[in-house]
């Protein structure tokens, strides 16, 4: 459930992860998790650290809400929540958009 361990979780013998990160990129974790499972450690460990700042403004608010807000920025749905939660910050907003940017991302404006 915590997606900046499962290269390590993985490596140490976990079959899979339950991942945040996959609802905004599945395929990027999913080539992950396929190459760790072909034993390719250094292509998994390199795409897994390529990730590692999405997964961590992941989990800077609550989730689901930087995961909706991601969503929304790459035009995939819209970023409401119910109560409790209240839509993410602009600063968290602001640091998704730039990360998506950063990595080659088209994102709404």
């Amino acid at each position: 459930g915590d997606d900046a361990l499962a290269l390590a979780m993985m490596a140490a013998g976990a079959s899979g992860v339950i991942s945040v990160t996959s609802n905004v990129l599945p395929g990027r974790v999913c080539e992950v998790t396929r190459l760790l499972c072909r034993g390719e450690l250094a292509a998994a460990r390199a795409a897994h650290f390529a990730l590692l700042p999405l997964h961590g403004l992941m989990f800077v608010e609550p989730n689901p809400v930087p995961c909706k807000q991601a969503l929304d920025l790459l035009g995939r749905a819209r970023p409401d929540v119910r109560l409790p939660l209240v839509k993410a910050g602009e600063s968290t907003r602001a640091r998704l958009a730039g990360l998506l940017s950063e990595m080659g991302l088209a994102v709404q404006p």
